[in-house]
C-alpha cells in the first residue's frame, strides 16, 4: 500500500460514479414509473379539469387632502390596504351574492371562487370572479363590487362610532368624579385649618434645625465637665487636704550658720567676690556646715511647726462642685431639648400625612382635569370625522365579458407530475444507496479503508474476464508475497468466498509445482482429520508429519475453532512456537485461513501479529462497513500495518 495507515469507514466519502451506476441500473424503473405518473396525471387532468372564465372587476381608493393627520385623527390616519382587502369577501358580503344571484353554492366555495388583487404601489384593486358561465362571471364580479363599496363606509365608521360613544360616556363619569374631588379638597383645607403646608414645613424643619445643634452643643458641655469630673478626681486622691505651713528651729548650729549667711549676703554688698573677707566668711561657713553634717547621729528638731488647709485642695474641690453642677444642668438642658425634638418631628409627620393625603386628591384631581381635556377633544375630532361623508373607494372599471376560457394547466400538471415521480424516484436510489452499508466496489475498499486490493472477480459467465481476473489476482498476489511465507486468510462476516480464494492459489501453486502448506480452520473434529490436526495443549504444537496431502505440492493441517483453543490462542508461548516452526519448515508458502472476525475474533486477535501477510476476502453487496469498522479498529490497536484484501462478487451481481 502507497500509504500504511488503515482507515476507518468515513460516513460521507462517496464515489459519484458508482451513483452514476445505480442510476443506469435502474433506468429501466424510475422510466417505468414516471411513464405511469404521466399517464395517471393525463387521465386526471382530462376527466376531473373543466372549462372556467375569470371576469374582472376595478375599483380605485382616492386619498383625501381635505386637511393633515393631525387636523382630523382616526379618519385620515395612515391606510391599511391589508384591512381593507380581507373585508371585501367577509361572509355577510357573500352572503348577499348567493341571495341576489340565487347561487346553490356555499360561503366557503364562493370565497375560494373570488381573488382579490392589488398591484404594488398601486391604488386600484381588483376582483376577479371565476365561473363556468360567461355571464355569471361578470355578474359576480360587480356584484361583489358593489355590496362591498355599500358596506365599506359602515365598515369603516363602525370603530370611529364605538370610541365616540366610549369617549362620551367618560366624559360624564369624569365630570362627577371631578365635582367630588372638588368637595373633597375644600373640606379638606376646612377641616385642617391649612393655608400653606410648604411653608408650615419650611419652618418646622428650620426649628427641628436649630433643637438638634443646640443639643450638639449641650451634649459636647455635658462630656467635657465629666471629663474634668474624672480627672479632677482622680488628682483629690493624690493631694493631702493639710499641709506644713510654716515651722523654726532654734539650734545653735544652724543659727550660727545662718547667722553668718546672712553676714556674707551683706558682705558681698559691699565687697566683690575676691574680697579676702568674703573668702575667709565662705570657708568658715563650709567649715561649720562640714561640722553640721558629720554629726549624723544628732536629729534636729523644728522649734516650732505651724500647719493648715491645703489651698489646692480646696480650689479643686470648689471646682469639682461647679463641674457636678454643669453635668446637672447640661442633663437636664439634653432632656429638654429631646422632648422639643420629638415633638417638632411628631408636628412634621403629622405635616407629611396631611401633605400625603392632599397630594393624594390634589394628584387625582388634576389628572382627572387632564383627562377631561383629552376626553373633550377626542370627542371634538370624532364629531368632525361622523360629519364627513366622503368615500374611500370609487367603480374605476366594470366587469367585461371574457373572450377565452382559463387555462386549466393540463400540460403543466403532466410536466409537473413526469417531472416530480422522476426526482423522487432518482432521489429514493440514490438514498437507498447511501445508506445502504453493504460494500459494493473496489471504491469502497481502496478508499474508505486504504486497504490494497489484490484482486476483484466480477459476476460473470465470461470465461475470458473470469480467467483475467485470476491472474490478475495470482500476479498481484505474487508480487505482495514475496519474501512473506505465511499469508493469514479471514474475513469481515463468514461465507464472503475464502474458499474459493484459496483454492485458487492451491489450485495455482500445484500447476507451477510450489510446495505449500494449507491450515484450515474447522468446526468439528472426526475420523478423516484427527491425526492432521494443530493441538495446543502438546508440547508439539506442529506435526508435519502426519499432515494431510491433497496432492504431491499441497499439504493440509486442521484447526478446530472450539472454546478450548479459544483459550490456547492466548498462549503467546505457543503460538510463537507454531509460527517459528511454520517459517523454519520446508514448504514455500503456509496459507493459514481462519475464521470471520465476526463469528470468532479470538483467532484473529492472537494469530495476525505473527502471520507476514494478512489476506481479507471481502463480498460485493455482502460485507458490512460497520462490521469492517470493528474489525479494522482492531487492526489499529495491534498495529499491523500487512494488511491485503480480494473483493469477491461470484454469488452477487456487481454493478
Amino acid at each position: 500500500m502507497k500509504n500504511n495507515e488503515i482507515k476507518t469507514d468515513d460516513f460521507f466519502t462517496i464515489n459519484p460514479f458508482y451513483y452514476l451506476k445505480v442510476l443506469t441500473y435502474k433506468a429501466p424503473i424510475i422510466l417505468l414509473v414516471t411513464i405511469i405518473c404521466v399517464v395517471i396525471s393525463v387521465y386526471f387532468v382530462n376527466s376531473y379539469s373543466t372549462v372556467i372564465y375569470k371576469a374582472v372587476s376595478k375599483i380605485i381608493r382616492y386619498d383625501k387632502k381635505i386637511s393633515m393627520p393631525r387636523d382630523v385623527p382616526y379618519k385620515f390616519q395612515n391606510f391599511n390596504y391589508d384591512t381593507a382587502l380581507q373585508t371585501i369577501r367577509t361572509r355577510k358580503n357573500l352572503n348577499e351574492v348567493i341571495k341576489i344571484l340565487n347561487l346553490d353554492t356555499t360561503v366557503e366555495k364562493l370565497f375560494s371562487s373570488y381573488e382579490i388583487r392589488r398591484r404594488k404601489n398601486s391604488d386600484i384593486i381588483e376582483i376577479f370572479f371565476i365561473h363556468k358561465d360567461k355571464d355569471m362571471a361578470v355578474k359576480g364580479a360587480d356584484l361583489l363590487t358593489e355590496i362591498f363599496l355599500k358596506n365599506f363606509h359602515e365598515i369603516q365608521n363602525a370603530a370611529t362610532n364605538e370610541i365616540y360613544n366610549y369617549y362620551k360616556l367618560q366624559k360624564s363619569n369624569i365630570e362627577v368624579e371631578i365635582e367630588a374631588l372638588e368637595t373633597q379638597k375644600v373640606a379638606f383645607n376646612n377641616k385642617n385649618k391649612i393655608l400653606s403646608l410648604d411653608i408650615q414645613k419650611d419652618y418646622k424643619y428650620e426649628q427641628l434645625n436649630e433643637i438638634a445643634l443646640n443639643l450638639i452643643d449641650t451634649k459636647v458641655l455635658k462630656n467635657e465637665y465629666t471629663t474634668k469630673i474624672k480627672e479632677i478626681s482622680e488628682k483629690l486622691k493624690n493631694i493631702p487636704k493639710e499641709v506644713q505651713l510654716e515651722y523654726s528651729v532654734r539650734s545653735a548650729d544652724l543659727k550660727a550658720i545662718d547667722e553668718k549667711e546672712k553676714e556674707l549676703s551683706k558682705m558681698k554688698q559691699k565687697y566683690t567676690q575676691h574680697n579676702p573677707k568674703i573668702k575667709t566668711l565662705k570657708k568658715q561657713i563650709e567649715k561649720m556646715k562640714d561640722n553640721y553634717a558629720n554629726n549624723k547621729n544628732k536629729k534636729n528638731i523644728p522649734d516650732e511647726i505651724t500647719y493648715g488647709n491645703n489651698p489646692l485642695f480646696i480650689a479643686l474641690v470648689i471646682e469639682l462642685s461647679q463641674s457636678k453642677i454643669g453635668v446637672v444642668s447640661s442633663t437636664n438642658r439634653i432632656a429638654e431639648l429631646i422632648q422639643q425634638q420629638e415633638f417638632t418631628q411628631n408636628e412634621i409627620k403629622e405635616l407629611n400625612f396631611l401633605e400625603k393625603e392632599y397630594s393624594i386628591i390634589y394628584k387625582q384631581l388634576k389628572e382627572k382635569k387632564q383627562l377631561m381635556d383629552l376626553v373633550v377633544q377626542r370627542l371634538n375630532e370624532l364629531k368632525i370625522v361622523l360629519d364627513s361623508t366622503q368615500e374611500d373607494f370609487k367603480f374605476l372599471e366594470r366587469a367585461k365579458t371574457p373572450k377565452f376560457p382559463e387555462s386549466n394547466y393540463k400540460k403543466a400538471i403532466v410536466i409537473a407530475s413526469a417531472s416530480f415521480s422522476l426526482f423522487i424516484m432518482i432521489g429514493f436510489f440514490i438514498l437507498k444507496s447511501f445508506f445502504d452499508f453493504k460494500i459494493k466496489e473496489p471504491f469502497d475498499i481502496r478508499t474508505r479503508f486504504n486497504i490494497k486490493l489484490l484482486g476483484e472477480f466480477t459476476d460473470t459467465k465470461d470465461k475470458k474476464i473470469i480467467k483475467k481476473d485470476s491472474l490478475n489476482f495470482i500476479n498481484n498476489f505474487i508480487k505482495s508475497t514475496k519474501n512473506k511465507k505465511i499469508v493469514l486468510v479471514s474475513s469481515d462476516l463468514e461465507k464472503t468466498g475464502k474458499t474459493f480464494v484459496i483454492d485458487l492459489l492451491t489450485y495455482f501453486s500445484s500447476n507451477i509445482k510450489r510446495k505449500i502448506l494449507f491450515i484450515q480452520t474447522v468446526d468439528k473434529n472426526s475420523d478423516e482429520i484427527k491425526d492432521s490436526l494443530i493441538d495446543y495443549s502438546n508440547d508439539n504444537v506442529l506435526d508435519l508429519k502426519n499432515v494431510n496431502i491433497v496432492n504431491e505440492f499441497v499439504d493440509k493441517l486442521y484447526i478446530i475453532n472450539d472454546e478450548k483453543n479459544d483459550y490456547q490462542l492466548a498462549n503467546d508461548k505457543a503460538t510463537l512456537k507454531l509460527f517459528k516452526e511454520l517459517k523454519n519448515s520446508s514448504y514455500e508458502q503456509v496459507i493459514f485461513e481462519i475464521p470471520s472476525y465476526d463469528s470468532n475474533p479470538y483467532f484473529f486477535i492472537n494469530l495476525s501479529s505473527y502471520a507476514d501477510l494478512i489476506l481479507l476476502v471481502f463480498k460485493s453487496n455482502y460485507s458490512d462497513r460497520k462490521k469492517i469498522d470493528l474489525l479494522i479498529n482492531e487492526i489499529k490497536k495491534l498495529g499491523l500495518k500487512h494488511i491485503q484484501g480480494v473483493l469477491n462478487v461470484i454469488d452477487k451481481k456487481f454493478i
